[in-house]
């Protein structure tokens, strides 16, 4: 088994976890609290004279333990994504700005090409001509092609780095 897999090992107090675990702890952990608020809502109030099914001030300090739990988790994955590398010798943390950045590049070029190519029903028979598109709709095309390359190599390297890089 990899090193980096290895949750056993205690750092500074801390279980040692992969970035990639860290991600579905804290993803549980969300599902927690949407489970605790559910319940906190269900046992805020009951029928006078009748005990709620469970106490809402019990489940409300287990989910600000959750809560404080994700806190300190945030902390070590936010610390890992700033200082860990990777091969492009950006940051982890440079690389998921950049996806998110790809992401919205993308989705503004497809709707560019999107409402560049006149719809059939529009492209004759207008009492102002044929509607045609105003951009090089193949470049943009080509554009949408290399930016959604480099999305996929941002990809898989966040997601090889999140199983690599230990908290």
């Amino acid at each position: 088994m990899n090193a980096a897999v290895t949750t056993n090992a205690v750092i500074d107090g801390h279980a040692t976890t992969t970035l990639g675990e860290a991600l579905l702890s804290k993803s549980a952990m969300d599902t927690v609290l949407v489970n605790l608020k559910e319940r906190i809502h269900t046992s805020a109030k009951t029928v006078e004279g009748r005990k709620p099914a469970e106490d809402a001030l019990s489940l409300l300090r287990k989910a600000e333990a959750v809560i404080e739990e994700r806190r300190r988790l945030i902390l070590r994955i936010n610390a890992a994504n700033q200082n860990a590398r990777l091969g492009s010798g950006r940051t982890l943390a440079e690389t998921l700005s950049l996806r998110e950045s790809l992401r919205t590049r993308i989705g503004l070029v497809t709707e560019l090409i999107r409402h560049a190519v006149p719809a059939a029903d529009h492209m004759f028979g207008s009492d102002h001509g044929n509607i045609v598109a105003s951009v090089d709709v193949a470049a943009i095309e080509q554009e949408r092609e290399e930016l959604s390359k480099e999305l996929r190599d941002a990809n898989a390297s966040v997601q090889k780095a999140n199983w690599e890089i230990t908290l």
